[in-house]
């Protein structure tokens, strides 16, 4: 009964040591995703620490009027700054997913023509292809193996990116969650007028241009001359034309969610197409109607429609989480 006891409690330590072990080894992983990089890289990002510490001493309390309205513009353009970054994390995330496809798209390619050499050096040995053909194959599939190669060397070098952007410990590890498409309808349930009025009110050129503006203003009241008012005419143009700039963006964003909504619809019925014929295919080898390596040529179709969609799905994605920037008041050129 004693060994039945003390086994027992043996059973009960281990399994408790196992749990805690488990539930460690989750804790030190750190699962990134599009939805969460942006937070992650603003909370944990060095270069973002810095900044707000600089943002911090700028706007210190004691500063006089003339000094916080000097530091205004520094301190708009490290605030600029620090979104930059986070919004550039969450960019190459995405640009990291597309890294992906490319992979698996070279894989596809490389597959097939792997099939493709056995048939044609069939053919070669039976004298139905010359040898500068063949060996033109036999380049090929070297030089898409050095593609792979290459792919492979530019995927690690992004993930390390993105664990420096995020700032990992050295205890924890960083896990990239599969790619989860926004719903492109999202676009219909955005009101362009009230979207138009938060990228301005929030746009940090805008603020910019106009602190100049009201700085310049307060020169020619207080000091009227001839060049105190040359510079409040410029700053008037300098605040119009960043005026136009936002609205440019504004335009070009909105168009390009709409296009890229309907490039994803195209991606769509291809893969709808690739799909029916890919099945058809299927019945017509079972009855001897085509060779085996149409069958794989038609399923590596399909398979490479496939990718197409999720690319394309990544597309829109990068243009919708561009135009959230500019809601937030990074314009475009800012977001990356």
């Amino acid at each position: 009964m004693k060994k039945r006891i003390v086994a027992l409690c043996l059973s009960v330590v281990l399994l408790v040591c196992v749990s805690c072990v488990g539930a460690f080894a989750k804790d030190n992983v750190v699962e990134v995703s599009v939805d969460n990089i942006y937070k992650l890289t603003y909370d944990n990002n060095p270069n973002i620490v810095v900044l707000s510490n600089n943002i911090f001493v700028l706007g210190m309390a004691g500063l006089s009027t003339a000094e916080v309205s000097a530091n205004a513009s520094t301190i708009t353009s490290l605030t600029v700054s620090k979104k930059q970054i986070a919004y550039g994390a969450q960019q190459l995330l995405l640009s990291y997913y597309k890294l992906l496809n490319s992979k698996d798209t070279l894989k596809i390619n490389l597959s097939y023509l792997e099939e493709s050499l056995k048939v044609s050096k069939v053919m070669y040995d039976m004298g139905m292809m010359t040898y500068i053909d063949y060996i033109a194959l036999v380049n090929s599939k070297t030089e898409l193996q050095s593609s792979l190669v290459t792919l492979e060397s530019n995927i690690s070098q992004v993930e390390t990116s993105l664990k420096t952007m995020i700032n990992l410990s050295e205890d924890e590890q960083m896990k990239i969650a599969p790619f989860s498409p926004v719903d492109a309808g999202i676009i219909d349930t955005l009101d362009r007028e009230a979207c138009y009025a938060q990228a301005v009110q929030n746009s940090y050129t805008l603020r910019g241009s106009f602190e100049t503006l009201y700085d310049a203003d307060m020169n020619y009241y207080n000091m009227e001359s001839d060049l105190t008012e040359k510079q409040r005419d410029n700053a008037v143009i300098s605040y119009r034309t960043a005026k136009t700039t936002v609205s440019n963006t504004f335009d070009k964003q909105w168009t390009a969610l709409s296009l890229k909504r309907d490039a994803l619809k195209i991606a769509q019925t291809k893969l709808e197409l690739a799909k029916t014929t890919y099945e058809l295919d299927r019945v017509r080898k079972e009855t001897g109607t085509i060779s085996n390596i149409d069958l794989i040529k038609s399923e590596n179709s399909y398979k490479s429609a496939q990718i197409e969609l999720e690319n394309a799905q990544i597309d829109f994605e990068m243009t919708y989480k561009t135009f959230e920037a500019l809601l937030a008041g990074v314009e475009l050129s800012s977001a990356g």
